[in-house]
């Protein structure tokens, strides 16, 4: 069985600001559903999904892997997904071009690779993150963009205190 057959189909066609932020859980509380870009590891995306989130990953996929950028934003909008990415460089005037033609967009994600070093040893900052993020839900309409900072940065062995 493929992942995609075990996602659970809409039973009902989202309205625009449903679509924007991905719909509503039975609590009412507005639901993200997220597309990692290319640079990050489908374990991250497994992981979130042992955590109940509906989470692909571009890497995990043939049919997205082969897709450019513009193709990749058009599939997370059409999916009703946010797509997180550390390409700020390509994805924000793809989405302000998209925003500007006055297109519905369900937003970006952005992150840094200096907020989450990318670690196969250590996805867990970043897979926490995400959590926190998915839970609280995207930000409400009209806001299509958001950061993922990472709240607790390593600290930095110069600036530890001793201890007394």
């Amino acid at each position: 069985m493929t992942e995609r057959s075990r996602e659970v189909q809409p039973t009902r066609q989202a309205g625009a600001d449903e679509r924007q932020r991905g719909g509503d859980d039975l609590t009412g509380r507005p639901v993200a559903r997220l597309a990692l870009d290319e640079m990050f590891s489908p374990t991250i995306a497994e992981a979130l999904r042992e955590l109940k989130h509906d989470v692909v990953a571009v890497a995990e996929r043939v049919d997205l892997r082969s897709m450019t950028d513009d193709e990749i934003f058009v599939w997370a909008t059409a999916d009703n997904r946010w797509l997180l990415t550390e390409n700020v460089k390509d994805f924000r005037p793809i989405l302000l071009r998209a925003m500007q033609a006055g297109t519905v967009v369900t937003g970006v994600l952005f992150t840094s690779s200096r907020a989450f070093p990318r670690s196969r040893q250590n996805p867990g900052p970043l897979i926490d993150a995400l959590n926190a993020w998915l839970l609280a839900g995207p930000p409400s309409p009209p806001l299509t963009e958001d950061w993922l900072l990472n709240p607790a940065p390593a600290e930095d062995v110069n600036d530890a205190q001793p201890v007394e």
